[in-house]
């Protein structure tokens, strides 16, 4: 008799649209409990008979809106193992608070832009938004180096891009937390090789490496 006993466990805050759940825990009990909401508008849920026998049971609630209501677990009809009526009621009390505004960041600017080995024209300033690099002739790739002034901002266009002879537009995208975006441009130009002058029959002619850089 001594070892029977009713427990009752919750979380006591929890958030508007949480699901809060109640294990009742009936020990050496047997019989039929209440468990109900004392503010359904702050906590929905329960049951008004149910049958718990030497064990644990969980009902689920709701949290409907800020405030607090007390789940109380009443014995209907309870007795312990030696047929002395229970009647002992256990409640808990729960706060329900509101959902945490969160504030996403419109932080789309670069903290940093770069290639590696060369200088941008003009110096890197984040309300810059276009710049200039030169390339040695030959130059088929670039890896372009860029970081968020914002930590939640996410970057498009950093890394290894590839480049072809003569100008390049490539473009690099910041988009904030919130959504909003701003492109920055890089236009990387690969130089072409001086060109090779050489007489014939008295004529100078312009030795073009590549037919496309043709006029």
């Amino acid at each position: 008799v001594d070892a029977a006993s009713l427990n009752v466990s919750s979380y006591t805050s929890v958030t508007i649209g949480s699901s809060v759940v109640v294990k009742v825990t009936a020990s050496e009990l047997a019989g039929r409990f209440s468990v109900t909401s004392s503010n359904g508008n702050v906590l929905s849920g329960g049951t008004a008979s149910t049958w718990i026998e030497n064990s644990t049971q969980t009902f689920n609630f709701r949290a409907n809106g800020v405030g607090t209501a007390t789940i109380t677990v009443v014995p209907v009809d309870v007795a312990d193992y030696s047929g002395k009526v229970y009647s002992a009621s256990k409640s808990i009390t729960i706060t329900v608070k509101p959902k945490p505004v969160i504030v996403l960041s419109g932080d789309n600017g670069l903290a940093s832009l770069g290639v590696d080995g060369k200088e941008l024209s003009p110096a890197f300033n984040r309300d810059t938004l276009e710049y200039s690099v030169e390339l040695e002739p030959d130059t088929t790739s670039i890896n372009v180096s860029a970081s968020p002034s914002h930590g939640g901002a996410s970057i498009n266009g950093a890394g290894v891009r590839e480049v072809v002879d003569g100008e390049n537009r490539l473009e690099i995208v910041v988009t904030a937390e919130n959504g909003a975006k701003r492109t920055y441009v890089l236009n990387a130009s690969v130089k072409e090789y001086n060109p090779i002058k050489q007489k014939v029959d008295g004529k100078e002619y312009t030795v073009v490496r590549k037919k496309s850089l043709l006029k």
